[in-house]
């Protein structure tokens, strides 16, 4: 049963070092200049931490499956052990809500841009005679409509 506890102690690590990367892209997704290839690296970084987890925890399931004893002293480390990864869930889970509504609000703000660089022709809805118009004015519109 050993083995059970030097898995979850490396998910330990692995959250942690998840944990680390994230709060990196937190704070290049605040930052107004982002540096992009630091930005990639966290990115790479998470995805290989990512792969990591799921093949301990497939290891960890095989473990368990194996309908092997374990004495008290043991069961006490692996609950432990395994309260720590997930307090280090829930908190990852926090931060990557905030990441995603960071990197929403990024991307929103690239399409707002984009709009008004292109600029994106607002239709007119009515003539003064009342008529439906077939051509837009080509006007940078101040406001997208995702707004």
């Amino acid at each position: 049963m050993t083995k059970l506890i030097d898995i979850l102690k490396k998910q330990v690590e692995k959250y942690e070092a998840l944990k680390k990367n994230m709060e990196m892209q937190k704070k290049l997704l605040i930052e107004k200049n982002v540096n992009n290839k630091l930005f990639h690296t966290t990115t790479c970084n998470l995805e290989q931490l990512m792969n990591e987890i799921k093949l301990l925890e497939r290891t960890k399931q095989n473990i368990l499956q194996s309908n092997t004893t374990i004495s008290d002293n043991e069961q006490l480390e692996v609950d432990e052990i395994t309260k720590k990864v997930w307090e280090q869930a829930k908190s990852i889970k926090k931060i990557n809500e905030c990441n995603k509504l960071l990197l929403k609000n990024k991307m929103e703000c690239i399409q707002f841009n984009i709009n008004i660089l292109t600029k994106t022709t607002a239709n007119v809805p009515y003539q003064s005679h009342g008529d439906m118009s077939d051509k837009g004015i080509n006007k940078i519109k101040m406001f997208d409509e995702s707004i």
